[in-house]
């Protein structure tokens, strides 16, 4: 924005134009003047605005066009606000969003920045299946692209190409607790990845990336029908996982079941330590 200060009413002639800051040169357009009627004889200061473009550019984090630039007209000192336009696959950076731009010189050029969006469904936790012991698992081996860096306490695994050793407390869905669990990235993995990969812009949405299968540690009672004693004992172990609901019974030597009891036992999937009794008899 230009200021002139108007020492006489003679408009035509440019001698009577003073300067009334550094910097602020007259534009030239002798239309932009006020009445001398009005302010005849006295020094006047009159506001006279320039032009002045301004280029947005939209970028990439590498500087690469997503695409065309967009020419805004302005004035001198004016503020510019607008709301970056959409393209597929992209974010822009947050505190751009709704930015405020100053135009103060001959050329503006400025650049909006655009991430590129990811999810983080394209991790993969390795499948971790065993026999319920009390404890969770401390740790997991996790398959994460090439396309992401990654956090410095994720340990690369040697011999296993894009694959990590990374802390049970990462993922969410860690238990000790029998059953089939969904595993995801815990919001501490996405604060995780996100620090190490600030070129891209994550989903917040996380999927499930891995299962962990717990079996329950099954105690199957052998029981003698006639003296109510225990005569042997079957527990499932990992080499013998208790996975589907149902165990068939394996009647120790010398023993047959007991009229009417079944050939196996039913128990539920997600308890840690169920038990059942088979009633057999002795053979003659």
């Amino acid at each position: 924005m230009n200021m002139k200060l108007i020492q006489s009413v003679d408009f035509k002639n440019d001698e009577n134009w003073l300067e009334t800051s550094r910097g602020r040169a007259y534009n030239g357009d002798h239309g932009a003047w006020i009445s001398d009627d009005l302010f005849a004889g006295r020094p006047t200061l009159r506001n006279i605005t320039e032009p002045r473009h301004a280029t947005i550019h939209f970028v990439d984090v590498h500087g690469r066009q997503l695409g065309k630039s967009k020419l805004i007209v302005g004035t001198t000192g004016s503020r510019l606000r607008f709301q970056p336009p959409e393209f597929t696959g992209y974010t822009a950076v947050a505190d751009q969003v709704e930015g405020v731009f100053e135009i103060d010189k001959e050329k503006n050029d400025f650049k909006v920045i655009y991430r590129k969006n990811v999810a983080t469904d394209q991790l993969r936790v390795h499948y971790q299946s065993f026999t319920w012991n009390g404890t969770a698992p401390a740790s997991f081996r996790v398959y994460v692209p090439a396309v992401f860096n990654v956090p410095s306490d994720w340990k690369k695994v040697r011999g296993e190409i894009h694959t990590y050793e990374v802390a049970a407390d990462y993922l969410a869905g860690v238990t000790a607790n029998a059953g089939k669990h969904d595993l995801r990235l815990a919001p501490k993995g996405l604060e995780a990845l996100k620090k190490a990969n600030l070129d891209l812009a994550f989903y917040d949405c996380l999927p499930a990336i891995g299962t962990l299968n717990i079996w329950p540690k099954l105690t199957v009672a052998y029981v003698d029908q006639s003296s109510g004693k225990e005569v042997a004992q079957h527990v499932s172990d990992d080499h013998h996982a208790a996975k589907s609901g149902r165990y068939y019974v394996d009647v120790p030597e010398g023993y047959d079941l007991a009229d009417g009891q079944p050939n196996f036992v039913d128990y539920p999937i997600t308890a840690n330590e169920p038990k059942a009794i088979v009633k057999v008899n002795q053979l003659d």
